[in-house]
């Protein structure tokens, strides 16, 4: 969502709050830098879905991916 942020932040209309890494794949490129709260301030991000879910098979591999990535950190 920070992409479409961009187009508000260049017409002079404000800020925005974004995760550490996020300007850096979509924004540096047009003159935006990260500048860090402090002091520091974390987030929890879930991933959330309806418990029937019959997912496609690009999404089955995507939550096999994210519980890899994230299996040891629950």
């Amino acid at each position: 969502m920070l992409y479409n942020t961009i187009f508000f932040i260049e017409a002079g209309m404000g800020s925005a709050l974004c995760f550490k890494g996020m300007v850096d794949a979509v924004g540096s490129s047009r003159g935006l830098v990260f500048r860090p709260l402090d002091p520091v301030i974390y987030s929890a991000n879930y991933v959330v879905w309806r418990r029937d879910q019959v997912f496609s098979r690009a999404g089955r591999l995507v939550v096999a991916a994210l519980d890899e990535a994230f299996s040891n950190h629950a």
